[in-house]
């Protein structure tokens, strides 16, 4: 059993501890907390755009508004599915990493956790900026917690999560561009 509770080990991840990360990357039973932290970032994230929309200059949308939050919901899950997959999958086949597919969504799910800040996307003169640290911080986590599933160097580990990171982007802007839905979730 895991010790601690799931917003200890986000925060714990958050601020790169290892041995909070290595519990998680070792712990099967926390599969389900890693994607609940995802889908709770995501979430703080989609209603941040909504309330800035709501308050913005064009006033509120409803239709644009739940279109962005649905949005940020579905793609911060399924860019949290796809970076896992491409950081073990690059990192294995690349770079001969030693961790699991489980391992590595676990860790990343728990680095989600930064992204929160976007729920504060409303706030006049520096909502616009926090998506946008929320999201450095998330990619610095996630680097960090990737190092650890994989147990490869620094350098290897950033040229997978970059790749893993770009991948997942592509995806997820053709899907967004598909669907004329205007996202991008670190810039309001």
């Amino acid at each position: 059993m895991a010790s601690g509770s799931i917003v200890q080990r986000a925060i714990g991840t958050a601020f790169f501890n290892k041995d909070v990360i290595e519990e998680i990357e070792h712990n099967a039973e926390l599969n389900t907390e890693a994607v609940t932290v995802v889908a709770v970032a995501s979430a703080a994230e989609g209603i941040g755009l909504l309330l800035a929309d709501a308050i913005g200059p064009e006033g509120f949308q409803p239709v644009r508004a739940l279109g962005r939050l649905a949005f940020a919901i579905i793609a911060g899950i399924a860019v949290y599915y796809l970076m896992a997959f491409f950081i073990h999958y690059f990192g294995k086949g690349f770079f001969g990493a030693q961790g699991g597919v489980d391992q590595v969504r676990r860790t990343v799910g728990f680095a989600y956790g930064p992204k929160a800040l976007g729920l504060l996307a409303f706030v006049p003169a520096i909502g616009g900026w926090l998506p946008t640290v929320g999201w450095i911080w998330f990619l610095l986590a996630a680097f960090v917690a990737s190092r650890q599933a994989l147990d490869i160097s620094n350098g290897k580990t950033a040229l997978t999560v970059g790749i893993a990171v770009f991948a997942g982007f592509l995806i997820v802007g053709f899907f967004a561009f598909m669907l004329g839905i205007a996202y991008l979730p670190f810039i309001t």
